[in-house]
């Protein structure tokens, strides 16, 4: 028999970010529970040479076409696929639209196209809703995600997937082994972190401002912020720590590499070292980290707005937020919320003199992570997968004439 053959688009597999993480556990499962599946990956974020990573065949993009929409109408026509999946933001994959049109007239192959999209902000403009509906099928990563684009069009198809966490990685290490770990920074330390890339979105300045003030009377405070110091369209982090006088107080991970990241078992290390997980992002679409982190049992900060408070529950603490556009300039107009700065220094201050309550969030964050899980993701995927497959078999050309109308 014939192998079903699928071309992935989005972040790689080998990268440590989001999307690349979802994209591992997606598709190896795919290929683990079954031989019908030939894969075929774009993968952004990834530059070297093509590779055979578990049988996942990866493409890179190219430096000066980093997010590989003409690789990825390249490859559309090299690999001719019979499913495409993506997972990306939905306004990345609008621009996507026009080839996977083209291709499917040319070919005259009915290929269906699978989303696996999150919203981290509103609105969801309505060209973005029109071209949901022209998917075969589409996930989005939290409840708060499927609300936001049922705001615009109550009628789109969505199926809510939430990402998941290994927790055979993700997980509390022994207190002598965390005692070892924090030795290298200070044994009496108090490490508050966080990890994002370095992008206007994730707020590392407003977190920086927060722990300036925080640490002001605590001289074993220190701040491990698992980002890149310097990156183009983000924050010049170093610059800031000077200006708010916390540059000795910062730590940034020796093995970053952009956003391949660092191993998966330094990971666990990173937040099993961490007293407080701190995120006061502008949006997010669900937040492995987050997740990450409440899996290995440090306690967590973040605010109530977009999916953090969905993914949280009661295992942290959760601040209040302001809705506003702070960049709408490039940020496709979205209204982004902002935390409040007094309630997250007070969320430290809290945290930091009340080892009882650290204790009891971290056993909460543990027992709420095990709602998250990579299988339950992979089995709706692989199942929406074969269904569209089957699907395309036939003679449709409703979402074709949907497509058309966006030209």
């Amino acid at each position: 028999m014939e192998k079903i053959k699928l071309f992935y688009f989005g972040d790689s597999p080998s990268v440590h970010t989001g999307f690349g993480v979802a994209a591992k556990h997606i598709l190896n499962h795919i290929l683990k529970s079954s031989d019908d599946f030939a894969i075929s990956c774009l993968g952004i974020n990834f530059y070297g040479d093509p590779h055979d990573q578990n049988h996942l065949n990866v493409y890179p993009v190219t430096t000066n076409d980093p997010y590989g929409i003409g690789r990825f109408n390249e490859l559309l026509y090299k690999l001719n696929p019979d499913v495409i999946f993506t997972i990306n933001d939905y306004d990345a994959l609008f621009m996507l639209k026009d080839i996977v049109s083209q291709f499917r007239q040319k070919t005259n192959k009915n290929v269906p196209w699978i989303g696996y999209i999150p919203v981290d902000g509103e609105p969801v403009y309505p060209e973005y809703t029109s071209f949901l509906r022209t998917l075969d099928y589409v996930a989005v990563t939290s409840k708060y995600g499927r609300e936001s684009i049922k705001k615009t069009d109550s009628g789109l198809d969505l199926d809510v997937v939430y990402h998941g966490v290994d927790r055979t990685i993700f997980h509390p290490m022994p207190e002598d082994k965390k005692k070892a770990l924090k030795d290298g920074i200070g044994p009496d330390s108090f490490i508050v972190g966080s990890v994002g890339t370095n992008q206007l979105r994730k707020q590392w300045a407003l977190m920086m401002e927060v722990f300036a003030e925080f640490s002001k009377d605590k001289p074993n405070a220190k701040f491990y912020m698992h980002t890149q110091p310097k990156f183009q369209g983000g924050y010049d982090v170093l610059r800031l720590g000077r200006y708010y006088g916390i540059d000795s107080k910062m730590y940034f991970p020796d093995q970053l590499r952009g956003a391949m990241g660092i191993d998966f078992s330094h990971m666990n290390q990173m937040y099993n070292l961490l007293d407080v997980y701190l995120t006061l992002h502008c949006g997010e679409g669900f937040g492995i980290p987050q997740l990450e982190s409440m899996a290995a049992g440090t306690p967590v900060i973040t605010h109530r707005a977009t999916a953090s408070e969905e993914i949280m529950g009661d295992a942290g603490i959760l601040i209040d937020t302001e809705w506003t556009h702070i960049y709408p300039f490039g940020d496709r107009g979205l209204i982004r919320p902002i935390a409040n700065k007094q309630q997250a220094l007070s969320a430290l201050n809290t945290l930091y003199s009340n080892e009882a309550l650290r204790k009891e969030l971290s056993v909460k964050g543990i027992e709420r992570s095990k709602l998250f899980s990579w299988t339950d993701a992979t089995i709706k995927f692989e199942d929406g997968i074969r269904k569209a497959y089957t699907n395309s078999l036939q003679p449709v050309v409703a979402k074709e004439i949907e497509l058309a109308k966006l030209l």
